[in-house]
């Protein structure tokens, strides 16, 4: 979490949320929300680490993809950014977002902030 909040303050505006919710008592899904809508990059470095599969083809000494590289290798690709609105502000922004490997035969929402807010995904 710490690697993509660090990346939100270097390449995106504020205000920034962090945001972790637990499945039965364990730690599930982390986002790290910030006040961008642009979500420049993020899905092609996601899409080309999924395409690879256990050869991510990303250096982890890169300066960009670095972050993304880790957050995808820790969650198993169980990661993804998306727009989405500040809990807070209800302002425009997007998420990036992972899952931790937490039980094997567990299905998680793909989106739980969903029954909190439902309209979380909305950009505008």
């Amino acid at each position: 979490m710490a690697e993509l909040a660090a990346n939100a303050e270097e390449h995106a505006c504020g205000p920034f949320e962090l945001r972790v919710v637990f499945v039965d008592g364990s730690l599930a899904w982390c986002e790290v929300v910030d006040g961008d809508r642009d979500l420049g990059d993020i899905p092609a470095i996601l899409d080309r680490l999924r395409s690879r599969g256990d050869e991510p083809g990303l250096d982890l000494w890169e300066e960009h993809g670095r972050g993304l590289l880790l957050v995808y290798l820790l969650s198993k690709g169980c990661c993804q950014a998306y727009p989405t609105r500040m809990c807070a502000t209800g302002a425009s922004g997007k998420a990036v977002v992972f899952a931790l490997p937490w039980k094997a035969d567990a299905h998680l929402p793909p989106h739980p902030w969903a029954a909190a807010f439902p309209d979380h995904r909305s950009s505008t």
